[in-house]
């Protein structure tokens, strides 16, 4: 249930046609079904994305405004803080409109979601780094609560 009221959310930010990068896009939850293209990036083979690629260690490969909309939900914590703010900067040039980042700002290092379930073996869903919210990358997003969601940072950066 929390999860289809983040992907209203997240759809009421994506407008009819509009191209949208999804980075980290693990199970494709939150695929706007009115965009007109979606594109996914993951290092999870599993997960089937058109990109498949290590961010811990490779860049995005897009050019500047690539994308109208890019989505960084539940994927930054997945990386330690420098590189997680390497990417939120390459996924600030990325977008044309809109980067929405959705991120948990309390610590758990989500080992169990690597021992079972679709994500079982996939190293990379472990958690790195904690957001805060306060962060210098951070600041310029308009920040979102909406229940269930009040423990996590949500927010839109309009370009």
């Amino acid at each position: 249930m929390g999860y289809e009221i983040l992907k209203q959310f997240t759809n009421s930010h994506v407008e009819n046609g509009d191209s949208v990068l999804d980075i980290g896009c693990g199970q494709k939850l939150f695929k706007p079904e009115h965009c007109g293209k979606y594109v996914t990036v993951d290092s999870f083979e599993k997960c089937k994305p058109k990109y498949l690629i290590n961010l811990e260690i490779e860049n995005l490969p897009f050019e500047e405004n690539s994308f109208d909309v890019v989505f960084m939900l539940d994927f930054i914590e997945h990386l330690d803080k420098d590189r997680g703010n390497e990417i939120l900067k390459q996924a600030k040039k990325i977008t044309k409109k809109k980067l929405i980042l959705f991120t948990p700002m309390w610590w758990d290092d989500n080992h169990e979601n690597i021992e079972k379930g679709f994500h079982e073996g996939n190293i990379h869903n472990l958690h790195k780094s904690l957001w805060s919210g306060e962060e210098e990358e951070l600041q310029g997003f308009i920040v979102y609560v909406i229940p269930p969601f009040e423990n996590y940072f949500l927010g839109v950066y309009d370009k």
